[in-house]
C-alpha cells in the first residue's frame, strides 16, 4: 500500500498479486478472508489509480462483496470498498463521454470548424 501512495502503481500490483497468490498456496482459497478483501481492495485502487477501469471494478466489487458478508453494510472497509466502485464507475463514464465528443473539434479552432450545434448555443449565450 506504501507503494501505491508513492505512485509505483506497477510495482505494487505486481506485489499484491504475488502476495494473494501465496496467501491461496498457504491457506487454501478461503473466499470470506479480511485478509483476501484487503488485498483485493488494495489492487483496487492501483488499478483505479493506473486508469486501468475494467481491472479496478472487478477487484474492488470482490472487496466490496466479502465485506459486506463478514463486516456489513455500514462497516468503514465496506463503505470504502463501495467509494472505489462508484469512484471506477464515475471515472469509466467520463473516458467514455471523452472519447464520443472526441474529433468533434479541437481547442483553438475557429468557429466555423465547430458543429452548428455549439455554435448556435454560444450564440444564444451571448444574447
Amino acid at each position: 500500500i506504501d507503494l501505491i501512495e508513492r505512485g509505483h502503481y506497477d510495482e505494487a500490483i505486481h506485489l499484491l498479486i504475488a502476495s494473494l497468490g501465496n496467501f491461496f498456496e498457504l491457506f487454501g482459497k478461503i473466499p470470506d478472508s479480511p485478509e483476501v478483501a484487503q488485498i483485493y481492495e488494495a489492487l483496487g485502487k492501483a488499478y483505479l489509480l493506473r486508469r486501468k477501469m475494467k481491472k479496478a471494478l472487478h477487484y474492488s466489487a470482490k472487496a466490496y462483496k466479502i465485506y459486506l458478508k463478514i463486516k456489513g453494510s455500514s462497516h468503514e472497509d465496506t463503505i470504502r470498498a463501495q467509494n472505489t466502485i462508484s469512484e471506477c464507475l464515475e471515472k469509466k463514464e467520463i473516458k467514455t463521454r471523452a472519447k464520443s465528443k472526441k474529433g468533434t473539434f479541437t481547442q483553438g479552432q475557429g468557429q466555423e470548424n465547430r458543429p452548428r450545434r455549439y455554435r448556435l448555443l454560444r450564440a444564444e449565450s451571448c444574447i
